[in-house]
């Protein structure tokens, strides 16, 4: 604190106050002392016509010139008196041209007859020694209260300093070199125990208590919080899992080295632009940035299993997880988090596999051949259900053995993918039954597509391990959805009855081995 800027900024408020107070007062006491002194010097005036009165009254009885002229005269040797004039009927004493406000005029009553008015007396007083006089009064009374002013303002400074401006400057310069948090205290001025600068000192030193309690608290606080860090750096780090912090436009505000070796993995360069919500890594970036804005909708997070975007055949598999967080100041940021999940998936796949697709074909298997009817009934999708049973298999597997058995069944697998289009299934029912799933085919369709396998299998098999070659046929029986039924247990019971009304009849027309089912009535 500034000790002079105080006192002086104090000292120059109570002088102009003082001054300004001074001049005022002065001024007034001059405006009044100078009246005073008029209204002095008229009351004089009057109490010399009162004594002249008498001699006034007989000159002007008697009308008598010298006796009124000393009457004048007399008024003119007093020094408040300029001039006089005595008017008595005819008699005149004095100058009667002289004119000015300032007269004062007295009536001349009769020397016997106190009623009866015999004459005037102009007096005109002498206004140039009256103000004149006034003046040196009015100054002198002027003079000597500015004069008490200028003291009474330097004891007003003297007093304000000693009681106010310098036990403040004090406590100031104490304060300033009070470090926050110490034990450091103010002292209270002496006097100043039960005034309002020993409460402020008091509350000052009240807010240093306060102060050094939060200080202490902050700095164990932020000794907690560098340890949450350094424990949340470890585990950011080091964490296998990418872990991303995205802006609402996308941008990459924080990231772990995880993501950076997936980036080295997809020889992707970390500078690069990957679209919104980094949807850009994945292969199918629009389905994944639909679902995941569904997500968030919905709440604050989404999660999903997506495969990543890789150069060749390399398939990686992420499950992600997208939260939505948002910070103090309400900005919105977007935390992903990667879970490589690539072998659980192949192990998936390959469990999918080993449960719906024949270990020997590589073709369908029966379980999972109608989980496909069911979902094409569900959906009304029309179809054509063939059943499908081998001529000639059971002797071959009887006279060459499982093993030759194996090589037919592998062999009319082909011939059936041979003849399978897109939308297609073709299935093992069971042993040396399979099942044509033909999808949205008509009749005859069907005919060109089944007559096409039943030429595939005409080709002669060869037995290598036994140097023969062996033929098989097949007795097919045909149901369509939704004409022959809607029921999938139905469909497959009356197929089955089509293909053995075809097996019986083969010995009789061994060209006609297709029989469709009845229609449901």
């Amino acid at each position: 604190m500034n000790k002079l800027r105080l006192l002086s900024r104090l000292a120059l408020a109570i002088l102009i106050a003082g001054v300004f107070f001074g001049v005022v007062a002065a001024y007034s006491l001059y405006k009044v002392t100078l009246s005073n002194e008029f209204d002095d010097a008229n009351m004089s005036i009057e109490q010399l016509f009162n004594t002249v009165s008498p001699t006034a009254s007989i000159a002007a009885y008697f009308e008598d010139p010298e006796l009124a002229k000393e009457v004048v005269n007399g008024l003119e040797t007093n020094n408040t008196v300029d001039k006089a004039v005595f008017e008595a009927g005819k008699l005149i004493v004095g100058d009667i041209t002289l004119t000015s406000q300032a007269v004062l005029s007295f009536d001349v009553n009769h020397p016997f007859m106190d009623d009866s008015i015999i004459g005037k007396l102009r007096i005109y007083p002498d206004l140039d020694q009256i103000r004149r006089s006034a003046e040196v009064i009015a100054y002198a009374n002027a003079l000597t209260l500015v004069a008490m002013a200028l003291v009474m303002t330097f004891l007003a400074i003297t007093i304000c300093y000693l009681l106010i401006t310098r036990p403040m400057v004090a406590t100031g310069r104490a304060l300033h070199h009070i470090s926050p948090g110490t034990e450091s205290r103010l002292s209270t001025p002496n006097s100043h125990q039960h005034s309002e600068i020993g409460q402020l000192v008091d509350d000052v030193n009240h807010l240093l208590s306060k102060a050094e309690d939060q200080l202490i608290q902050e700095r164990e606080l932020r000794n907690q919080i560098e340890k949450l860090e350094q424990r949340f750096r470890l585990l950011f780090e080091n964490s296998i899992a990418p872990i991303i912090l995205l802006t609402n436009t996308s941008d990459i505000v924080l990231k772990n080295k995880a993501y950076d070796d997936l980036l080295k993995k997809l020889n992707i360069t970390s500078e690069s632009k990957h679209g919104p919500l980094l949807s850009g890594l994945f292969v199918e970036q629009s389905e994944f940035f639909r679902k995941v804005n569904k997500q968030l909708e919905l709440g604050e997070f989404a999660t999903g299993e997506y495969r990543l975007a890789t150069d060749g055949e390399l398939l990686v598999w992420m499950q992600v997880v997208v939260t939505k967080i948002y910070s103090d100041d309400k900005k919105t940021f977007y935390q992903l988090t990667m879970h490589d999940i690539t072998k659980r998936r192949e192990q998936l796949e390959a469990l999918s596999i080993e449960a719906h697709v024949d270990k020997l074909t590589g073709l369908y298997n029966r379980a999972a051949t109608e989980k496909e009817i069911i979902q094409k009934i569900r959906y009304s999708i029309p179809f054509a259900l063939v059943l499908i049973d081998l001529n000639g298999f059971k002797q071959v597997n009887d006279i060459y053995g499982h093993e030759a058995g194996d090589l037919v069944l592998k062999y009319v697998a082909r011939a059936m993918q041979e003849v399978t289009r897109k939308n297609d299934i073709a299935s093992r029912w069971g042993g040396d039954e399979f099942v044509y799933v033909l999808d949205d085919i008509n009749k005859n369709a069907v005919i060109r597509v089944l007559q096409t396998f039943r030429a595939k299998l005409s080709t002669p098999i060869k037995l290598e391990h036994r140097a023969v070659e062996v033929t098989v046929g097949a007795s097919m029986g045909v149901s369509f959805y939704p004409d022959t039924s809607t029921e999938i247990e139905t469909l497959i019971r009356r197929a089955d009855k089509a293909m053995y009304r075809a097996k019986a009849l083969k010995k009789i027309e061994p060209e006609n081995c297709i029989f469709f089912a009845e229609q449901e009535q």
